[in-house]
């Protein structure tokens, strides 16, 4: 670990995704090297010799490693491509404030779109337990329902990330606790039953804020002829409103569920 090697406290992780270095490359006005050997990769071609690389794409099959045999390579690629980048923010940063202003707009809208960090992550848990833990305390259950909505828009946008399925289990799982140990500290017994329905919310909110819609799979429709005969009984007058209200909110929530994890959960 970096943290016990260097003795010092490390506060923030900060991943750098190399597919998408290419687009800082790009925002930095693409980078001249020597490529010590011939390859094809991605549809392009990069001759020994001196190559000149000014998109994403460009930089993208550049570092792409073609085979097991090209690993150390591949590697070596990154870090050239590191260095020549390097060395082109340390240009700009000389230029005059006129000159650089468009590099580093470029670079900034690189950045937002490169770098991942693990604050979003916190602040979805911060969100969530918090809410549910200052309700039951307090009783102003509207806390926890905006904070839960907070969270879910926040989720909606870690895209391909399984934190998200693994948030909702966390919440499950501990909303109890958190609830039993906000009230009972505080003495408020009022309100409780809304705090339930904070995993229902954070839910819905994720799906409501997903842009891709997914094709339609055998479960899904499954889970929506189920909604529907709900519907029907609703509308028909067969058995108890509140019953039926709740087995729609039931199944619209796990399917819910599954669809979070169909779209997060990465399978090999």
């Amino acid at each position: 670990m970096v943290k016990d090697l260097l003795n010092v406290s490390i506060n923030k992780v900060i991943q750098i995704d190399v597919n998408k270095m290419g687009s800082l490359v790009q925002a930095t006005g693409g980078i001249t090297m020597q490529n010590p050997k011939a390859f094809n990769a991605e549809g392009y071609e990069f001759k020994q010799g001196t190559v000149n690389l000014q998109t994403a794409d460009q930089v993208q099959a550049y570092m792409t490693q073609i085979d097991d045999t090209d690993l150390d390579a591949s590697i070596t690629r990154i870090q050239n491509v590191s260095m020549e980048l390097y060395g082109n923010i340390q240009k700009i940063a000389h230029m005059k404030k006129l000159e650089s202003f468009n590099y580093y707009r470029e670079i900034l809208y690189a950045f937002s779109n490169t770098v991942k960090t693990n604050i979003r992550k916190v602040t979805v848990i911060f969100l969530l337990f918090s809410g549910i833990w200052v309700g039951a305390a307090t009783s102003f259950f509207e806390i926890s329902l905006v904070f839960s909505v907070l969270a879910g828009i926040i989720s909606s946008n870690l895209l391909e990330n399984e934190f998200v399925p693994y948030s909702v289990i966390l919440i499950l799982v501990f909303q109890n606790l958190l609830i039993g140990t906000g009230s009972h500290l505080t003495g408020n017994l009022s309100g409780l039953t809304y705090l339930t329905q904070v995993p229902m919310v954070f839910v819905w909110t994720i799906n409501l804020c997903l842009k891709k819609v997914d094709k339609l799979s055998k479960v899904d429709i499954s889970f929506i002829v189920l909604m529907i005969f709900s519907l029907s009984s609703l509308a028909f007058g067969r058995g108890p409103i509140q019953a039926i209200i709740s087995n729609l909110r039931d199944l619209s929530t796990f399917y819910f569920t599954y669809r979070i994890g169909k779209r997060f959960i990465k399978t090999e």
